[in-house]
């Protein structure tokens, strides 16, 4: 949560005097829908990659915005859970995003502990319907079941000492029922890697995990993971940067089999989303579920409450082949 005022404080003052103001909190709004606006852009590939479709999502709702995770559920279905403890639910398919339903995540009696609502990543088991989110701050794994209710929650060990605002900020359960988690930030001031842990299981189970490192370059920091259908795993990355826009976005991919306790797991540059693609805070990824090649790729933003943010949605296409 600090991180992203932070972000929006540097925001704010990149844009002038005066965006503090424009920066004020919305009245209280729990019943306005969400409009889904097509974005036209000359970009039509980034890399290996094919643009199949933007959109720019707005609401007055109060519960809308600052979405850090998504997952696909299956028939079109998506889901995305904010830092603000909400989540939305909606339908994505060839024509658009569509049929959004907002809803509070909280707990009434957890929601009075401070980083309650600072969701930063979220995944799930297609075949039960469980889900699994990651709080920063509490540096804390949740799982819920299939109707989003009977949270049970665990502070690993391993995570004790990632601070308040330097957490968990990426949640993948892998297909073989194991679980990776990314912390955001580096091990120390001069480290060039990033930690990460790996579950046999599910990380309620107890269990203590299997400690690794991962690098991004160029100061990326990793947002959220999906896997692939080959069981490879794509690692979305955003950085600040210098003038407008604010954030730069890659998306990285590694694979699982090559993690190992106390070693560097290797991670490649798929893609690096650069103006003039429409960029902003990218926090979300989904893989949509399928047995091969092409994939469809799912990217959304968090807008950091700020005015000249956007909530972004993307929509790319993948035949699984790594570039030259």
């Amino acid at each position: 949560m600090k991180l992203r005022l932070f972000m929006l404080a540097l925001v704010c003052l990149a844009l002038g005097p005066g965006t503090f103001v424009r920066c004020a909190p919305r009245p209280i709004d729990y019943r306005s829908g969400v409009e889904a606006t097509a974005l036209d852009s000359a970009v039509k590939r980034v890399g290996p990659l094919e643009v199949v479709g933007m959109w720019q999502l707005k609401s007055r709702n109060t519960r809308f915005g600052g979405y850090s995770g998504l997952i696909a559920l299956g028939d079109g279905t998506m889901f995305a859970a904010s830092d603000r403890g909400a989540g939305m639910r909606f339908a994505l398919g060839a024509g658009g995003p569509l049929g959004f339903r907002l809803a509070a995540l909280g707990d009434p009696d957890f929601a009075r502990q401070e980083y309650s609502l600072d969701i930063e990543s979220i995944t799930h088991d297609p075949a039960s319907g469980q889900v699994w989110l990651a709080y920063e701050g509490l540096n804390m794994v949740e799982r819920r079941d299939a109707g989003l209710a009977h949270p049970a929650r665990i502070r690993p060990r391993a995570m004790a000492d990632w601070g308040e605002n330097s957490g968990p900020e990426a949640m993948l359960r892998l297909a073989d029922r194991r679980f990776i988690i990314l912390r955001e930030s580096r091990s120390g001031w001069f480290a060039d890697a990033f930690p990460g842990l790996l579950w046999a299981r599910d990380p309620l189970d107890g269990e203590e995990p299997v400690e690794f490192a991962f690098a991004v370059p160029d100061r990326f920091r990793p947002t959220d993971m999906a896997q692939l259908p080959d069981g490879r795993v794509l690692v979305l990355a955003r950085r600040l940067a210098l003038g407008w826009p604010v954030f730069e976005v890659a998306l990285f991919i590694g694979d699982p089999k090559g993690i190992a306790e106390d070693k560097l797991w290797p991670l490649r540059e798929l893609a690096r989303f650069e103006p003039p693609f429409p960029t902003d805070n990218f926090e979300g990824l989904a893989v949509d579920p399928g047995n091969g090649y092409p994939v469809t790729i799912s990217m959304i933003s968090d807008d950091n409450g700020a005015v000249l943010q956007r909530t972004l949605l993307v929509r790319l296409r993948w035949d699984g082949k790594l570039p030259q």
